[in-house]
């Protein structure tokens, strides 16, 4: 068994290693998104993040 079988996307595929802000053509906006992966650390983040914006928009207690 070759390793390069054990991925699910072909591993000698072109990857960007940087995204320019002004790059904003589809297949490279695509191919981002398609490799970017939330890490636990991350998702801890997100939550934190999520959390307190959805803290500071709840209505005061009365």
């Amino acid at each position: 068994m070759k390793i390069q079988s054990m991925f699910q996307k072909n591993i000698n595929r072109d990857i960007n290693g940087v995204i320019k802000v002004a790059q904003d053509d589809e297949q490279s906006l695509v191919q981002e998104l398609g490799e970017y992966i939330i890490t636990k650390e991350l998702r801890r983040h997100f939550n934190t993040f999520f959390q307190q914006l959805l803290e500071s928009h709840r209505p005061p207690d009365r």
